[in-house]
């Protein structure tokens, strides 16, 4: 099912958006990562990485005389990430793992004109508004038994354990009671247990 996020309204204005012509964009971004490591066959090993991240455009609107030049923040414009991975051996044939993502949301950047009954169309210019926070706790256990040709694995996995709703964003929606427009969003993966078995020969 489709909803409007909980983000709010993006813009407000007196007819529905319309498209508009602006020529190819001038995409940049710049960053930098962390990654810290840690490796053991018997042990604890796993790593933990931050990236810290800038991307932002720029489109030249035709609509307008002169043409007009705006900017603002890409789709892929998520500002901090985060991602843990751990794994532990308990036992020399059982192993805990454990992954944990956090991503602080990406924007919904769009560019949006109205039609004004005096000079045809009104820009507005670039409207952003971020998703909610990514986040999501992965577990799992694995135990194997080795034979003298062949090894099973039996995997057992809960995916998103902390239940934290993980909106994907669809597209977006007018409301002509409101005026407003909204980010429509579907609903995220839930918690979900999963149980595998793989054979190795």
């Amino acid at each position: 099912m489709l909803t409007p996020t909980s983000c709010g309204p993006l813009v407000s204005a007196p007819n529905p958006p319309v498209n508009i012509p602006f020529s190819p964009t001038t995409d940049h971004a710049r960053g930098v990562q962390f990654i810290l490591q840690r490796r053991s066959a018997n042990r604890l090993s796993g790593w933990i990485g931050y990236t810290l991240d800038y991307a932002h455009f720029q489109a030249a609107i035709q609509t307008v005389s002169p043409t007009q030049v705006i900017g603002g923040s890409t789709t892929e414009d998520q500002r901090h990430t985060l991602n843990v991975f751990a794994n532990y051996r308990l036992r020399p044939s059982i192993n805990l793992s454990g992954k944990f993502l956090y991503g602080s949301g990406f924007p919904f950047s769009f560019l949006t004109a109205v039609l004004d009954p005096g000079t045809g169309q009104t820009i507005l210019g670039v409207n952003s508004q971020r998703l909610t926070a990514f986040q999501r706790l992965d577990v799992r256990i694995d135990k194997s038994w080795a034979f003298t040709r062949w090894k099973m694995t039996v995997q057992a996995e809960v995916l998103n354990l902390t239940n934290h709703n993980n909106p994907r964003l669809i597209g977006s929606e007018f409301d002509p009671v409101t005026q407003n427009l909204f980010a429509v969003v579907e609903k995220g993966l839930p918690v979900l247990p999963v149980v595998g078995v793989s054979f190795q020969f």
